[in-house]
């Protein structure tokens, strides 16, 4: 999932990570920073955090949110 998304794309990937995660699967949330977008870590830090709270009544992270060298990762355990 890019910086960049839209409303509708960001919707559809709450919605199939709602689906994995009721069927008692993993879900891992890949966030990569392109370019110069590497120089505002709190935008993927805020995608982040709204994905996490968009899942919290299917799913916990599990770990919570890691930094990679140029992206973020965040795995979703079914609860």
């Amino acid at each position: 999932m890019g910086l960049t998304i839209s409303d509708h794309d960001y919707e559809i990937r709450v919605k199939k990570g709602r689906e994995f995660l009721t069927k008692g699967f993993r879900v891992k949330l890949f966030i990569p920073f392109k370019g110069r977008q590497i120089v505002h870590p709190e935008l993927g830090q805020h995608l982040s955090k709204r994905f996490i709270e968009s899942l919290a009544d299917v799913g916990t992270p599990d770990g919570g949110v890691k930094n990679s060298n140029r992206s973020l990762v965040v795995i979703f355990v079914p609860k």
